[in-house]
């Protein structure tokens, strides 16, 4: 009870909602392994640099 009491609730909606997506993006094999499935982006050669 008290003035600040929505935040609280807010907040506390929050947390539950960060730990719920972390565990399923931990029980989602298809998610660890994003690193491994995407390619890495090769960097652009910068503008007025010639070699």
């Amino acid at each position: 009870t008290g003035p600040g009491r929505g935040i609280a609730l807010f907040f506390l909606l929050l947390g539950a909602a960060t730990v719920l997506l972390v565990v399923t993006c931990t029980l989602l094999p298809s998610v660890r392994r994003v690193e491994q499935a995407l390619p890495d982006v090769p960097p652009e050669p910068l503008p007025g640099l010639t070699s």
